[in-house]
């Protein structure tokens, strides 16, 4: 069975429930975070044939991302997260 093959539905008959959700919203709450270390971006890629000082670049910024901080809550402390999420607090709106 293909699963792009779907039933095509005319609009009329949709209207009841065109903007209502398709899925269960039971189904779309979060779901815990996996941590990644804060230097994957390092070990991911390639090291750059950078020296400064004789040293490569990426011995020198290793060390600066393993101290970034591994969660939202460790930036955010007791902010609002949804404040952040809609753009920061006394931003936008009138």
């Amino acid at each position: 069975m293909d699963p792009l093959d779907v039933e095509d539905v005319p609009f009329a008959e949709r209207l009841d429930d065109f903007y209502g959700p398709s899925v269960s919203l039971a189904r779309l709450k979060e779901h815990p975070s996996v941590a990644t270390p804060a230097d994957l971006l390092l070990r991911a890629l390639e090291p750059p044939p950078i020296k400064i000082r004789h040293i490569p670049l990426l011995d020198l910024l290793r060390p600066a991302y393993r101290r970034l901080p591994s969660g939202v809550d460790e930036i955010l402390g007791d902010h609002d997260p949804d404040a952040v999420r809609d753009g920061g607090e006394g931003q936008g709106g009138a």
